[in-house]
């Protein structure tokens, strides 16, 4: 067994300040340097989980690099470029290659370690060394993991290692001296263990009269005293045990051949290898009496030994006032001439940092108490170090402190590593609390177990999922958790996850051991440490039954976006008919006599094209292409307002509650809209409640999390504003259910209802950015929730914009663009009889070459949204370049994603919406006209 030994000693002084004893002191280091060794592969493993953090990339602790699986690096920060000696215009030539940087006897670690990365998409922190650009050698602490789903390219940082490789190994030469003090030692130096000897030196073999200082390991203590002083060293043995400090004895000590030694016995409580133990120093008082040449002998060899160690040994009087001996480290450690601790005793006091002195308890030593502290200091150069100071009072017979003899170490290099290993232990157990937080969140079952498949963590919803508590879960075999009518492909795939492969996902079904049946698509990954194999394992379950749930929600979701885009086409060919019809319809109505029979056919033609142009409107809101006209809404406003109207609409016989917010955020949607969503709920739910009941209407604000949007794949996680209609009626089935919001169906009896009430809620909800979700049972009601995103608290709730005076006539040069020859035709007699010239186009290009041969004297262009081979925002954009100024008043029977993305709110923006009246297209015109060119 290797030991790692610290140690410290101090000459003891006569009355006439001659050397007469030296004492010691040994401590077992053995276990902090694995504790260090293992800290540091603590801060390795949290240095790999840290890659995601972007802010590291710039950090000037650490460098990172983004490399590829040729040997070359495409990236890395100032901070490894300064590590290496390269600047950015090698990075950028391709000078900088890791294959190249790589000494010769390191490519095989490097082959192995991308095996690993290969296999796990990450690895294991390790050592190895790079070459500068200057030729010399940097050893570094590199890790790292692929960042492409393809693996040829990756991401590592790069710890420069070249500091800490220079402390430990100075601080390895330093325990080397401090060992060889100690087994130089002329004085004997024991410890003491359990009763029993746990180390000796040289010289206390030679005092006990044993060959070799492993004769004496393992004997009791006892053994070697004389049978006149055991009860008292059995005293002493117990209080060194409990940890008290006990005086100097002179005591009769038996050596191995039986001969009687008198010593003088030193000894201090200490903790070995974890374990209450004591230093102990014999100095043989017969040979103290042989005459001051061997003490002045023994002195000189202190002296060479205490002058060869890095640490400042150091002896002063009781009160400081007098430095009685210093070691030459001294000048090393405070920078300042060893004459500077004989001038002022109080010079190492003064060289404390402010902050730390009143750490520093003088009066402790006074009083006879041992010290052992560390402090800063503030260098006559300025610089700033970490010290560690042990002082042992020494007492005379009659208990007064006469004397101070202290040990002082640099060790800043242990403080920062401390520091460092503190901080990412505190990051680490940062990071493992956020990774517990989402495993416990997830909504899938996760399970871990050892090599063993024995279950150590179960996730909530593995209970939920799998039926069993995770207390039974955990300390069960993994085999167990799965149920399986046929256990057969279980242990397959058990087996080859042992193997260290990940096994094909597969679906299990069968009983718990409950008896609930429970089906899941199980994921296994197996996990596996650097050179042990097969650590255990992280399994995944998924409800296949809400797999399946959610599957369905997706392809209703698709299907209504498919019958949406039918509906948006027909609607948008049926507005081109209507404004056709409209406009000739009116303008015929306008040259009829109010006296001629001839205007109840025409009146009766404009009435069903409104209705017409009604039923088309709702299509366009089922498929999200109606034109909205947005503005910041409160929604409790909206219902309150409609609160009388309502309670007309569902009847005496239905109780109207409302339960509003009133702390109630804002959203940004069409008031109208709302209003109409609001109608078509209640009106449903009034016919679902033929015999009376309750009709609830509620509002509040809703954070939607991630695990609500993972259960709702169309749906965006963050702050809502919820409308709740709930009825007490029949309820639906699951067949009805499935279709309630496909246009044209109803439940209802012929002639009673459209089909298109729900489906227009759902396409304004869905066109205002929102979602909506429902539940009902049969004879339990129904309830129907829409979620509309949530707008700042700041908003204030924008006003309706009044209506335009009366319309104003005009000779403007107008350029008309439209596709449909009869809408042209219709447009341009309705502008020419107002007095405005028409350009007419029929498509973008003809646009183009008739503004140019126009001169590009166009004060308006109409134009329609949806053409063949240039639409109409494409058309105003070129046009834009070459007519200054241009003002753009856009047509269309339908909202293109064009304009739904740009926004009727624009205030730069004009729509005018097919079909139309002659009078509502005039007042738009004018009101484009009148705006003034668009900024």
């Amino acid at each position: 067994t290797i030991l790692t030994w610290s140690d410290h000693g101090t000459v003891v002084y006569d009355e006439h300040d001659r050397a007469v004893r030296w004492i010691g002191a040994i401590a077992d280091v053995t276990a902090a340097r694995a504790a260090e060794r293992e800290r540091m592969r603590a801060s390795e493993t949290l240095a790999a989980s840290e890659l995601r953090f972007r802010r590291l990339f710039e950090s000037p602790m650490v460098g990172f690099i983004f490399w590829d699986l040729d040997g070359g690096i495409v990236d890395a920060n100032d901070q490894f470029l300064r590590m290496v000696g390269y600047d950015r215009d090698d990075l950028a030539a391709g000078r900088i290659r890791w294959l190249e940087m790589t000494p010769p006897e390191w490519h095989q670690l490097e082959l192995n370690k991308l095996a690993e990365l290969n296999a796990r998409g990450v690895v294991e922190p390790f050592e190895k060394e790079y070459v500068r650009k200057d030729g010399s050698r940097m050893p570094v602490l590199i890790g790292g993991g692929f960042i492409d789903a393809g693996r040829r390219r990756g991401v590592s940082w790069v710890h420069d290692l070249s500091e800490r490789k220079r402390a430990e190994a100075g601080l390895a030469d330093s325990e080397s001296r401090n060992r060889a003090l100690v087994e130089l030692s002329p004085t004997a130096i024991l410890i003491l263990s359990g009763g029993a000897v746990a180390f000796a030196n040289d010289a206390a073999a030679r005092l006990l009269g044993a060959n070799t200082p492993g004769d004496l390991i393992g004997k009791p203590a006892l053994d070697f005293v004389h049978p006149d002083f055991r009860d008292v060293v059995r005293d002493r043995q117990r209080r060194l045990m409990a940890g008290e400090p006990v005086a100097a004895i002179e005591e009769k000590l038996v050596r191995l051949d039986g001969g009687v030694v008198d010593a003088e016995i030193r000894a201090s409580p200490f903790t070995w290898r974890g374990h209450p133990a004591a230093y102990v120093v014999a100095v043989d008082v017969s040979a103290g009496r042989r005459g001051d040449e061997a003490l002045r002998a023994s002195e000189k060899r202190f002296r060479q030994l205490a002058e060869s160690i890095d640490a400042v040994f150091w002896i002063t009087s009781a009160d400081r006032s007098r430095t009685i001996y210093v070691s030459p480290a001294w000048q090393r450690v405070y920078g300042s001439p060893i004459q500077t601790a004989y001038d002022d005793p109080l010079a190492w006091y003064h060289a404390v940092h402010p902050e730390d002195r009143a750490r520093i308890d003088l009066r402790a030593e006074a009083r006879g108490l041992p010290i052992d502290i560390r402090y800063r200091i503030i260098r006559a150069d300025g610089a700033l170090r970490w010290l560690r100071t042990r002082v042992s009072p020494e007492s005379a017979a009659d208990g007064v402190v006469h004397r101070l003899v202290g040990l002082t170490e640099d060790v800043t290099g242990l403080e920062q590593a401390e520091a460092l290993r503190a901080r990412l232990q505190d990051e680490r157990d940062q990071l493992i609390d956020r990774l517990q937080l989402q495993l416990d969140a997830m909504p899938i079952a996760c399970l871990m177990s050892d090599a063993a498949l024995i279950v150590t963590y179960a996730n909530p919803a593995a209970e939920r999922i799998l039926g069993v508590a995770v207390g039974d879960l955990v300390g069960r075999a993994l085999r167990e958790a799965i149920p399986a009518d046929d256990m057969t492909s279980v242990d397959q795939a058990l087996a080859q996850l042992t193997g260290g492969t990940a096994p094909p996902a597969q679906i299990a079904a069968g009983q718990n051991r409950h008896g609930r049946p429970v089906a899941a698509e199980w994921h296994h990954q197996p996990l596996a440490h650097p050179g042990e194999g097969f650590a255990g394992a992280m399994s995944m379950a998924i409800d296949a039954g809400e797999r399946q749930r959610l599957e369905e929600q997706l392809r209703q979701a698709q299907k209504m976006e498919a019958v949406g885009q039918l509906a948006g086409g027909v609607a948008h060919d049926f507005n081109n008919l209507l404004t056709v019809i409209t406009g000739y319809g009116e303008m015929h109505l306008q040259n009829l006599a109010k006296g001629d029979p001839r205007r109840r056919g025409v009146e009766q033609m404009l009435k069903a094209s409104k209705r017409a142009a009604a039923l088309t409107q709702q299509l366009l809101a089922f498929s999200r292409r109606q034109a909205l006209q947005p503005r910041v809404v409160d929604l409790n406003a909206v219902v309150g307002d409609l609160d009388g109207m309502l309670r007309r609409v569902i009847g005496e016989d239905i109780e109207l509650v409302s339960r509003l917010h009133p702390g109630l955020g804002r959203v940004r949607a069409d008031p109208g809209q709302l209003e109409q969503v609001v109608m078509n709920l209640c009106i449903n739910a009034r016919d679902a409640m033929p015999a009376g009941g309750r009709l609830t209407i509620e509002t509040a604000n809703v954070e939607l999390d991630e695990i609500y949007t993972r259960l709702h794949p169309t749906v965006k996680p963050g702050s809502t504003v919820m409308l709740a209609v709930t009825d007490t009626g029949v309820g639906m089935d699951p067949e009805t259910q499935a279709r309630i919001f496909e246009p044209f169906f109803t439940t209802k009896e012929p002639g009673k209802g459209t089909g298109l009430g729900l489906a227009t809620v759902y396409g304004i909800v869905k066109q205002s950015g929102g979602n909506i979700w429902f539940s009902s049972e049969p004879d339990r009601g129904t309830v129907f929730k829409i979620y509309l995103p949530r707008v700042g608290d700041s908003a204030d709730v924008e006003s309706q914009a009044p209506d335009a005076e009366q319309i104003r006539a005009g000779a403007e040069t107008i350029l008309l663009v439209e596709d449909e020859a009869d809408v042209r035709d219709l447009i341009r007699e309705m502008l020419s009889a107002e007095g405005y010239r028409v350009i007419e186009a029929g498509n973008g290009s003809e646009a183009l070459a008739a503004a140019e041969k126009a001169g590009h004297r166009i004060d308006l262009m109409m134009t329609d949204v949806v053409m063949p081979k240039m639409s109409g925002p494409e058309l105003a954009e070129r046009l834009g370049k070459s007519v200054g100024g241009l003002r753009v008043l856009y047509m269309s029977g339908y909202m293109d994603k064009i304009i739904v993305d740009k926004g009727v709110s624009d205030r730069d923006f004009i729509f005018l919406e097919k079909p139309f009246t002659s009078a509502s297209m005039l007042r738009k015109v004018r009101e484009a006209l009148d705006r003034g060119a668009p900024a």
